[in-house]
């Protein structure tokens, strides 16, 4: 009576092949996995800087008036809320009285401006924002503007003269 079934050099071949096929897919797996985490860096940093953008467009025009330096600015509202933005390293926080906000973006070339001059006091206030900010490879561009009120700029004219 002759069994039948595979011989040993079948059972070497199929056990190769299978290996192969495990190898392709590992190595597969491992690509998709990479693309994958980057694909989530990318997102949370183009998430962290629209969300930024946002924020700090809304703050900068709500605000009664913005003060600060190339590290802190400071936003008045009316009603006494204040609001600062800490440019660190590779984040800014934006912190109130309650929450403070943490978003991961590298930044670089901090200027405040006031009638297209840079502001050197605190005491000045801030018209114009402007940073770069790198997402992903290339970096961008970051501008907002605060426009005040006319009896606003006459009172920072008169306050110059002064000093």
């Amino acid at each position: 009576m002759k069994l039948k079934g595979f011989t040993l050099l079948e059972l070497l071949v199929g056990l190769v092949l299978s290996g192969i096929v495990v190898a392709a897919s590992f190595t597969a797996y491992q690509v998709m996995a990479g693309r994958y985490g980057s694909y989530q860096q990318m997102n949370t940093a183009i998430r962290d800087a629209a969300w930024l953008h946002g924020l700090l467009g809304k703050d900068m025009e709500r605000a009664a008036l913005v003060t600060g330096n190339s590290e802190t600015i400071r936003l008045q509202f009316p009603g006494g809320r204040n609001l600062a933005y800490t440019f660190a390293g590779d984040y800014i926080l934006r912190r109130d009285s309650l929450v403070t906000d943490t978003f991961r973006v590298k930044h670089a070339e901090v200027k405040l401006l006031y009638e297209n001059q840079p502001v050197n006091s605190e005491l000045l206030p801030v018209e114009e924002l402007v940073f770069t900010a790198g997402i992903g490879s290339e970096p961008e561009l970051f501008r907002f503007r605060k426009t005040y009120p006319a009896d606003v700029r006459m009172t920072f004219a008169r306050k110059q003269e002064e000093e």
